[in-house]
């Protein structure tokens, strides 16, 4: 064989070699990458989670550093624990929308902000693995007691907002109550105090209703149950969604 030959021949050989290299190289970092994603994933769900521990699950909408929209990581807190489940609610108040887009006698079963929840928010916020992890649950509604007013029903819910008798279970103090919007919330319109006693925190709604079918029962800026509420298309307030997952 020629010398010329040979040159060809070992550059063909080195080419494939390199090109082989480089491609079983990319192919392995996609892979560690997705690998690594799902293991990220699995952790979380993995852990005994308790109450009162913060962590991080699905995606939504926030502002970036240079203020452009993009889906971030949710950051949770835990509420309770029961068996192979925890109950999540978000740390922040991730968005603004009124309770109900017009000023009619509603409830739960019948609000935008439910359906929202469980469409909207469900499909952006989740992918199919964790969607896999969330638990539907029957959630209980039986009105306001403190104003009087009697809605006895249940809902089918994945994702919900708590009722009056659930955030008084859960927060024990004013403090343990309040809330700040992200930026995205902000953004959309989110009523931010400037109070002295509650300057920086936001008027999030709760599921049950208010003084009337008409209002639905709000947790103040300041903290605690406002039991009178706010106008079912009142703008301004925030959502804080609540989730079960499968944690075991």
């Amino acid at each position: 064989m020629s010398y010329f030959k040979r040159i060809i021949i070992y550059i063909i050989i080195v080419v494939v070699l390199m090109y082989g290299s480089s491609y079983s190289s990319a192919t392995i970092e996609r892979e560690e990458t997705k690998i690594t994603n799902e293991i990220n994933t699995e952790i979380f769900l993995s852990k005994k989670i308790k109450a009162g521990d913060e962590l991080e699950f699905g995606r939504f909408y926030d502002l970036n550093s240079d203020d452009e929209i993009e889906r971030v990581p949710i950051k949770w807190m835990v509420l309770d624990r029961i068996n192979e489940y925890a109950l999540l609610i978000t740390k922040d108040i991730i968005k603004t929308m009124p309770y109900n887009y017009l000023w009619s006698p509603t409830n739960w079963r019948d609000s935008n902000i439910r359906l929202w929840l469980n469409y909207d928010f469900y499909d952006i916020a989740f992918n199919d693995i964790e969607k896999m992890r969330i638990r539907k649950v029957i959630t209980e509604n039986v009105g306001n007691h403190v104003q009087n007013v009697i809605s006895e029903f249940q809902t089918n819910d994945y994702v919900f907002l708590l009722s009056i008798e659930e955030a008084k279970q859960y927060f024990k103090y004013s403090k343990d109550y309040r809330a700040v919007g992200t930026k995205y919330a902000k953004k959309e319109g989110l009523w931010i105090s400037k109070y002295e006693t509650s300057v920086g925190y936001s008027v999030w709604w709760l599921r049950s209703p208010g003084r009337s079918m008409s209002s639905a029962a709000i947790v103040y800026a300041a903290g605690g149950i406002g039991y009178s509420g706010d106008g079912v298309a009142t703008r301004g307030n925030g959502l804080r969604p609540c989730i079960w997952v499968e944690c075991s």
